[in-house]
């Protein structure tokens, strides 16, 4: 991985340029300093700033660091080089539809920015979106700090949904932060009521059917849907276990009274939430004296 902690000198700016080069993830590396006419040393790690040793004159290091200084320089040695001691790739993804409304088999296409990256042995990308994880690149060589650009494209199915990532492989496995799309969303369920006869003018007593066709659902647990008229709830579907996106056609029969003259809604139950669909067709149950 490129570069490690940077050096701060008393009284002297900060030097960003890391004086140790080129380091190896998960091995011991050591840093030289030259003192000049500095009288002490603070090193800095670049990924959040921490002070890991503080020599003026002796070296007092936090955990994981050891460090000397003398009358020429100052030595900082890394037990084991981790993420945290080295400067990160930055990324981003970004996206040709949006992310957050997705159509079941709609084409996505990912776009992934990487800047800054090194790896001394060969380096490669994954990127994972849901359950499913992907080679973005083949295994390669790089001989300085490099950027690249990658894409992929990929039909929208349920296992794609969910939380989006990249991983540098580099002798191991190495997320990274991304900015841009974090996940894949699936559009929200589908719903259109319909009815056996006019919903404008019923007569109590008539025997009436309500069918909610939904489109586009999904549960990771056990989905149902209710049926609301006025202030009288049914169930239409209880308990369902699913393995993909589904459409249902849910029937209710119901014998009209007056309580039930009134809003028309469909309630979608996933484990413990619950969502209230906008459904076309069928918003009202009015009875033929209403005005």
């Amino acid at each position: 991985m490129l570069s490690t902690l940077n050096r701060s000198a008393d009284a002297a700016p900060t030097d960003s340029t890391c004086p140790g080069g080129v380091a190896t993830l998960a091995t011991d590396y050591t840093i030289t300093g030259y003192r000049s006419n500095y009288t002490g040393f603070i090193w800095v790690r670049p990924t959040d700033g921490r002070y890991v040793a503080t020599c003026n004159p002796s070296c007092s290091p936090v955990a994981g660091y050891s460090a000397t200084m003398n009358a020429t320089h100052s030595t900082l040695t890394i037990i084991s080089v981790g993420l945290q001691d080295v400067e990160i790739p930055q990324c981003n993804i970004s996206s040709d539809e949006d992310t957050d409304s997705l159509e079941p088999g709609a084409q996505l296409t990912l776009t992934v920015d990487i800047t800054g990256y090194y790896c001394s042995r060969e380096a490669g990308f994954d990127l994972t979106t849901g359950a499913v994880t992907e080679a973005l690149t083949t295994k390669h060589n790089v001989s300085d700090v490099s950027d690249l650009t990658l894409n992929t494209s990929f039909k929208v199915d349920i296992t794609r949904l969910g939380d989006v990532s990249i991983n540098l492989m580099c002798d191991g496995s190495w997320p990274l932060q991304c900015e841009g799309v974090q996940d894949l969303l699936k559009s929200p369920p589908q719903c259109n009521i319909s009815s056996d006869m006019d919903t404008n003018a019923l007569e109590p007593g008539t025997n009436l059917t309500l069918t909610a066709d939904i489109h586009n659902y999904y549960c990771s647990q056990q989905a149902g849907f209710t049926l609301t008229t006025a202030a009288i709830t049914n169930i239409l579907l209880q308990n369902q276990t699913m393995d993909n996106i589904s459409y249902s056609a849910l029937i209710s029969s119901l014998i009209v009274t007056a309580d039930r003259f009134g809003d028309v809604s469909v309630n979608f139950m996933c484990g413990n939430n619950t969502e209230t669909l906008t459904c076309g067709g069928i918003v009202k149950l009015s009875g033929w004296y209403s005005l």
